[in-house]
C-alpha cells in the first residue's frame, strides 16, 4: 500500500534489526509441532531476539533439523512477574541475536503431515530515516502477503476464481483477483519497552496440489485493466440450447399448472350435490369462471414459451402461414388445432352465464356472452400481444373475474374479449375441457399385493391404489 505523504517498506523482523542478523526483507519462520502459535507468542514475550533461530533454512530428512530449534521446546513455561519480565527482557535484548546465513540452496517447504509449519514475517515500516513503525490509518488500509510463482523466470500471480484459481503473469503490482492471503499481528516490546507489532501469516504448503494443478496463462494484464473490466464485465453468454431443459420449463409454467387445474375440477365435481339443481349450476358457474380466470394466465405462458422456442409456430400464432407438412414443428401446430372445448363446456358456460345475468331483458344475448374460441390456436391467436418495455395487460389486472365481472360490459372489458378455459364442470358435475381423460386403469392382483398396509388396515380398503382426480390429470 502507499499513502499520501511517504513511502512505506516491508522489513525483516524487528528482533532481527541488531547486528549482523539485519535484514531488509521479511523471512520465513519454520516450526516443528502443531501448537507453534503457542511457542511463537512466548518467544516474542520473553526472548524476540531468538527470532533469528527460527527463519527457515533448507532441510532433508537426512539431515538433522536445524542447529537450534526453539519450537522443539516442549517445555511450558509459568508466567513470570512483571519486574522479573521487565530484567530478563533486558537481559535477552542486551545480546546481539545469531546471525541468519545466507541460503545456498534451494530452500523446500515440508507439509504439516511432516510435523512442519511456516510463518512469513515482517515488520512494516515507513520509509524514512530510522525505519518508524507504520500504523494502520482505519479502515482503509489493511495488509496481506501474496503468493508468486517463477515460471520461466517470470513471476505468476494465483488468481481464485470459479473453476479453482489459475496463475496469471505479472510484471509489477498486483494483478486483477489476486488472491491476498491475511496477515495476523503479533506484538512485542523492544528494548525500551515501546510496545511494536510483527506482522506473520500462514504460508499455505497445504495447497501445493491446487497449485501445481492450476492453468496458467502468460498473458501479462495490468491491474488498471482488470478493475476496468469488472467495472463493465462481458454479457453473460447465452445458455446451451437443450432439448431437457425447454420441455422442463414447458412442464413447469404451462402443464403441472394445467393438471392442477383439472384435479381441482375433478374434486369440485365430486362435491357437487346433483340433487340440488340451480344450486349445482351456480357452483359449476363459478368454478368454471375461476378456470376461466387461470386459463387467460394459461394461455400467455404457453405463447411465450412458443415464442422463446418454436419459431414457426409462433409466426402462424402471429397471423403468418403454419408450418411445412412434415417438419418438425408441424405436429406441434395440428396438436393446438386439435385441442377444442367441446360443446359440453362451452354449452356449461353459456348455460351459466344465462342463468346468472342481471341484465336488462332487451339486452342481446352476444352483450352477455362472451364467445368461445373454436381451438387453443384460435385462443392463442386472441390473446392480446405482449407490450415493447411494459407488462401485459393480463399482469395489470388486481381485480378477479368473477360471476358479476363476467356480465358486466364496463368491467369485463378489462379482460380478453373470448373464453377458452383449459378445464370446466357441467352442471351434471362432469369434467369437460379441450383433452381427453384417459379411463383409470384398475389394479391388477400383482399391484395390490405389492401395497404396504398400514397397521390395521384391510387390504380390500387399499383396492383403489391412485385418487381419481390425479388419474384424470
Amino acid at each position: 500500500m502507499k499513502p499520501l505523504h511517504h513511502d512505506l517498506a516491508w522489513a525483516s523482523p524487528r528482533p532481527l534489526w541488531r547486528g549482523a542478523s539485519q535484514s531488509v526483507r521479511p523471512q520465513i519462520l519454520r516450526f516443528a509441532d502443531d501448537d507453534f502459535m503457542e511457542r511463537v507468542l512466548h518467544l516474542l514475550d520473553t526472548d524476540p531476539a531468538r527470532i533469528a533461530d527460527l527463519v527457515a533454512r533448507p532441510e532433508t530428512w537426512r539431515d538433522p533439523p536445524q542447529a537450534s530449534d526453539p519450537s522443539a521446546d516442549a517445555a511450558r513455561h509459568v508466567p513470570l512477574p512483571a519486574v522479573m519480565k521487565a530484567n530478563r527482557r533486558q537481559r535477552f535484548l542486551g545480546r546481539v541475536p545469531s546471525p541468519i546465513p545466507p541460503v545456498t540452496a534451494t530452500l523446500k517447504l515440508w507439509q504439516p503431515a511432516h510435523q512442519r509449519h511456516y510463518l512469513v514475517a515482517g515488520s512494516l515500516a515507513c520509509a524514512l530515516p530510522g525505519l518508524p513503525e507504520h500504523q494502520l490509518a482505519g479502515g482503509h488500509e489493511r495488509v496481506g502477503f501474496v503468493l508468486r510463482r517463477l515460471i520461466s523466470g517470470n513471476e505468476h500471480a494465483w488468481i481464485a476464481d470459479e473453476g479453482g484459481g489459475r496463475w496469471q503473469r505479472v510484471n509489477d503490482g498486483l494483478a486483477p483477483g489476486e488472491e491476498l492471503l491475511p496477515l495476523f499481528p503479533l506484538r512485542h516490546a523492544d528494548s525500551e519497552g515501546r510496545n511494536r507489532t510483527l506482522w506473520a501469516g500462514l504460508v499455505p504448503v497445504g495447497r501445493r496440489e491446487a497449485y501445481l494443478s492450476g492453468p496458467i496463462n502468460s498473458t501479462v494484464v495490468s491491474l488498471a485493466a482488470g478493475q476496468r473490466a469488472a467495472l463493465d464485465p462481458p454479457p453473460v453468454p447465452a445458455p446451451t440450447p437443450s432439448v431437457m431443459g425447454r420441455l422442463t420449463d414447458l412442464r413447469l409454467t404451462v402443464f403441472e399448472p394445467w393438471k392442477a387445474m383439472i384435479t381441482a375440477a375433478t374434486r369440485a365435481a365430486g362435491a357437487l350435490d346433483k340433487t340440488k339443481g340451480d344450486e349445482c349450476r351456480l357452483r359449476a358457474f363459478a368454478s368454471n369462471i375461476d378456470f376461466q380466470m387461470q386459463s387467460w394466465l394459461l394461455l400467455l405462458d404457453l405463447r411465450r414459451w412458443i415464442a422463446a422456442h418454436l419459431n414457426e409456430v409462433a409466426r402462424a400464432i402471429a397471423g403468418g402461414a403454419p408450418p411445412a407438412v412434415g417438419s418438425r414443428q408441424r405436429p406441434v401446430y395440428d396438436w393446438l388445432v386439435a385441442a377444442v372445448p367441446g360443446d359440453p363446456l362451452t354449452n356449461a358456460l353459456k348455460d351459466g352465464l344465462i342463468f346468472t345475468s342481471q341484465q336488462p331483458p332487451n339486452t342481446p344475448l352476444g352483450d352477455v356472452i362472451k364467445p368461445m374460441k373454436a381451438n387453443l390456436l384460435d385462443a392463442l391467436k386472441a390473446l392480446p400481444a405482449d407490450p415493447p418495455n411494459a407488462p401485459h395487460p393480463l399482469e395489470a389486472i388486481t381485480t378477479h373475474y368473477t360471476a358479476k365481472v363476467a356480465v358486466t360490459a364496463a368491467q369485463a372489458a378489462a379482460w380478453p374479449a373470448f373464453h377458452f378455459p383449459f378445464a370446466g364442470l357441467t352442471p351434471q358435475g362432469n369434467v369437460v375441457g379441450p383433452w381427453q381423460v384417459p379411463p383409470a386403469p384398475a389394479p391388477n392382483a400383482a399391484e395390490v399385493a405389492a401395497i404396504h398396509y398400514p397397521p390395521g388396515t384391510a387390504p380390500a380398503d387399499a383396492a383403489v391404489i391412485s385418487d381419481p382426480a390425479e388419474s384424470g390429470a
